[in-house]
């Protein structure tokens, strides 16, 4: 975080202007440090460059053991007795969404899954999903919502921004400083809820949520926010599961989650092994060979498109995906006229609305 971010950002609660009321600033970067509120003087903490701010209802339940450690070796024990001392709302889906989140990044996911050069994570896949001008990037400040461990940042980074603002709802935002330590000075960190997010309107050029607004409990208001947050002629991309073609999703796995809900996630990774097999098996020995010696029949398949590209991806991959599907406290799939009018309620024109592999929408919107 730089000091000159602190014009960007506002009360979540009140909406007016935060300042640095302990710490310092160092090289113009604002490390370990407390923001406070000028109109409820609510404090919010910034640890190692990263904002964390909830709304004062939910903060309690979202704060892990690490950020209550933290803040204690740096005698910020204002802040935490503040927190502390706020009545939590109870364990809700979106603060299971932050909690599995979590779990996968550090636990399951690698960093090079998110870099490798073809394959799901990667450069040529990300730029599929989320289909923008690349040439609008250069010098834009872009918001990255949902950034999970930064495959985002990796890969917008390459387009030299001039400014990249990437917001988290999960514990694994703290790794990004260190991964991205050699951009750093690019980067405004945030632990937040995106629906909620402390930024003020009309700061980005470009806004952009990748296979991650189908998981926030409310996404018209989540996708209000990106909107609110563009400058005129800013653009924003995201893509999110689609209704159409996702009968196994909506039909099967969505009403068996009553039961994958109640079972801890270790058991959920094991369970997810077993889909993975049979998906991976039926890739390698139906959808492959079809491919190669009828191209036309294998293109009848059911969720040929998508078998194609999860085809393209080791095992490893395709049981991470398995395990992503089934453990998702959360998961809407958009009906194409849902997109549509997403965009029209906030003031956007279509430019591009494109069903990627049969199964997600890739959206993107302009400010008219």
């Amino acid at each position: 975080m730089r000091s000159e971010d602190l014009k960007i950002l506002r009360c979540i609660d009140c909406g007016e202007d935060v300042h640095l009321c302990r710490g310092e600033i160092e090289d113009d970067r604002i490390s370990d440090a407390v923001l406070k509120c000028g109109g409820c003087a609510r404090l919010y903490p910034v640890l190692n460059g990263v904002g964390i701010f909830f709304r004062s209802s939910v903060i309690a339940d979202y704060l892990i053991e690490f950020e209550r450690e933290r803040l204690e070796a740096l005698g910020f024990t204002e802040v935490l007795a503040e927190i502390m001392g706020m009545q939590g709302s109870g364990v809700t889906n979106q603060v299971k969404v932050a909690e599995n989140w979590h779990f996968q990044h550090e636990e399951v996911a690698r960093w090079e899954d998110y870099t490798g050069a073809d394959q799901y994570h990667g450069a040529k896949m990300f730029w599929k999903f989320i289909p923008l001008d690349r040439r609008l990037i250069p010098d834009a400040t872009v918001y990255l919502a949902c950034v999970g461990r930064g495959k985002e940042i990796h890969h917008l980074l390459s387009e030299e921004p001039k400014r990249i603002i990437a917001a988290e709802i999960g514990g694994e935002v703290h790794s990004l400083p260190e991964l991205f330590h050699d951009d750093r000075d690019k980067l405004l960190l945030l632990r937040c809820d995106v629906s909620h997010a402390p930024l003020k309107q009309g700061i980005a050029d470009l806004v952009i949520c990748d296979h991650a607004l189908q998981h926030i409990e409310d996404h018209q208001q989540a996708f209000a926010e990106f909107s609110a947050t563009l400058k005129p002629n800013g653009s924003i991309s995201v893509c999110v599961y689609s209704w159409e073609n996702n009968f196994l999703m909506t039909r099967i796995i969505e009403p068996l989650k009553v039961v994958f809900a109640k079972l801890p996630l270790r058991i959920v990774r094991l369970i997810s092994v077993f889909p993975a097999l049979v998906i991976f098996g039926l890739i390698v020995c139906v959808y492959r060979p079809l491919n190669r010696l009828v191209p036309a029949v294998a293109r009848r398949l059911p969720l040929y498109e998508h078998m194609a590209f999860w085809g393209g991806n080791p095992f490893s991959f395709v049981w991470c995906a398995c395990f992503d599907l089934i453990h998702a406290p959360i998961s809407y799939h958009f009906r194409e006229a849902e997109m549509k009018k997403l965009a029209l309620a906030n003031g956007l024109e279509v430019s591009r609305l494109v069903l990627t592999h049969g199964t997600t929408w890739s959206f993107v919107g302009s400010r008219r």
